[in-house]
């Protein structure tokens, strides 16, 4: 008991190391502390707080203190072999593991004697963690889960990675002031690889098994529209990030469980038909769209626009995303005599098309949608992405950035090793991100929940509830968000909120033109 107490003590002093706190709140290191571990020291911990894979954290620790501090005695048990299950104490013994030793069967080695501080420092740390996590009511047990859908393999990497990071920057933000109702934030996250079945079965996964408050990703319009039933079925609001796809948003569904931070198609291609129109003047305007639910949508929503004004398309050109010759897509596109052609489709396959526009001699301005912001615009185009605009919702290359903008750029350039701005990949979709879980974690804070297990279902509806009702003001990064959604609209980005960017040697920046095609424009 004595030892116990002085290990206490001393593990809250320890506890005022300033870089501790960092590693409690933040989302991502937080969403992978979730497996068991056998050391003695964090059963201990196991025990007292319920907080899984801190041995993480003690080792850095621990590493750092062992140096600066001289041997003591410090009371152990001798343990059974940890491939064996938990381990059992033994009595009247002294014991330590040893660094880096094993057995010939990879079990680790138990050594009796007295110990370095290291062991000391890691009890020490994980006995004062136990304390600290109930005296600020962060353990595990009471953290409330949100549920991330998104690619993490496969071809929309860079964009599920985006949005990602912009989720868990956001969450790390509410946890530091404090959480919801006292409660942290813990983002659980899976892979779609930009799969509609795989969407569907992390989704259940994250809905039944993880037991998740809300939803928040997708990148992809297919998978976006196959969790329609899936998030519906199970009553839990999703926030898209990305998924700009016009019929996303299923409005004839009530109550209505899916929202959007992004862009939505039938907007946006109003947006750059207005653009072609009145910065280039374009009269004649050719459509080139790939052969996915994201084309075919993007296809009808520009003739729509088109429509609105007057026009049709001179052309309407196919192609697949594998494709890396349109020469035969290009040659119709020059034969039309459009002026300009707006592409819908992901970066790499708008990079073929403006190579082969380049190849047939094509004398046409290409405007791009949302999806070719990718790097994979450049690296496939070359110097022929130049001069090549982009719609976007969000720039952190914009030279008026407010006080949350500056925040979040450097929070997430120390975060995440980026020394450049430029260098942020898809910027656009980590705003959307960041600020539809900000107004995922306002409306939590103004929902009456019970946060009770057993009233999960009530607390899912009445977030739900919570973000349809008028939820706002909320600062986020592309605006202030009041309302930030309506029953007739989950929208909550709309025209006036686009810009336009452009490629410039590798970098995709504001667009300066004839116009102005800021926000408000």
């Amino acid at each position: 008991c004595r030892y116990r107490c002085v290990v206490f003590v001393a593990g809250i002093v320890l506890l005022a190391f300033p870089g501790l706190a960092h590693f409690l709140p933040c989302a991502e290191q937080r969403a992978g502390f979730r497996h068991v571990v056998g050391d003695g020291s964090m059963e201990l911990l196991e025990v007292v707080a319920g907080y899984r894979g801190v041995h993480v954290v003690l080792d850095v620790l621990a590493n750092q203190f062992e140096s600066k501090i001289s041997l003591l005695p410090v009371p152990a048990r001798r343990y059974t072999d940890p491939s064996a299950g938990r381990l059992t104490p033994r009595r009247g013994t002294y014991a330590i593991s040893g660094p880096n030793k094993h057995n010939n069967d990879g079990s680790r080695v138990h050594r009796t004697g007295r110990t370095v501080m290291k062991h000391f420092l890691k009890v020490l740390l994980s006995t004062g963690l136990a304390g600290f996590l109930f005296a600020t009511g962060a353990m595990a047990d009471q953290s409330l889960k949100i549920g991330w859908i998104g690619p993490l393999s496969g071809w929309g990497t860079f964009g599920g990675t985006a949005i990602m990071r912009g989720t868990a920057l956001a969450i790390d933000h509410i946890n530091a002031e404090g959480g919801v109702h006292g409660r942290m934030l813990e983002l659980v996250t899976r892979d779609s690889a930009a799969k509609p079945e795989q969407a569907i079965t992390v989704a259940r996964d994250l809905i039944d098994r993880e037991e998740v408050h809300a939803l928040i990703g997708k990148f992809d319009s297919s998978s976006a529209k196959a969790l329609n039933p899936v998030i519906h079925e199970g009553g839990v609001p999703m926030m898209l990030s990305i998924a700009a796809a016009t019929k996303n948003i299923e409005y004839e569904r009530d109550p209505n469980f899916m929202f959007r931070t992004s862009g939505a198609d039938h907007f946006i291609a109003q947006f750059l038909v207005d653009f072609a129109v009145r910065e280039f003047g374009a009269e004649k305007i050719a459509i080139g769209y790939e052969d996915t639910g994201y084309g075919f949508g993007g296809r009808d929503d520009i003739t729509k626009a088109l429509e609105a004004r007057g026009m049709e398309p001179v052309a309407k050109v196919k192609f697949s995303r594998p494709d890396t010759d349109m020469t035969a897509q290009a040659q119709i596109i020059q034969r039309s005599g459009a002026d300009a052609v707006i592409l819908y489709s992901i970066a790499k396959a708008d990079a073929m098309m403006i190579r082969s526009l380049n190849k047939v001699g094509a004398d046409t301005t290409v405007i791009c949608a949302w999806a070719a912001s990718s790097p994979a615009l450049p690296k496939f185009a070359g110097p022929l992405a130049n001069g090549i605009t982009v719609m976007q919702t969000y720039s952190f290359l914009d030279d008026n950035l407010d006080s949350l903008g500056k925040k979040v750029l450097a929070d997430f350039m120390g975060k995440h090793d980026v020394a450049d701005p430029a260098m942020i990949v898809t910027p656009a979709f980590t705003a959307h991100a960041y600020d539809g879980m900000l107004l995922l974690g306002a409306a939590m804070k103004k929902a009456d929940l019970s946060l009770d297990p057993a009233d999960l279902a009530s607390d899912r509806m009445k977030i739900r509830d919570a973000l349809e009702d008028g939820l706002g003001p909320v600062k986020g990064l592309i605006k202030t968000y009041e309302p930030a959604f309506t029953k007739d609209n989950h929208d909550a980005v709309g025209p006036s909120d686009y810009i336009m960017t452009v490629w410039k040697d590798g970098k995709l920046i504001p667009y300066q033109g004839e116009h102005s095609w800021g926000k408000k424009h």
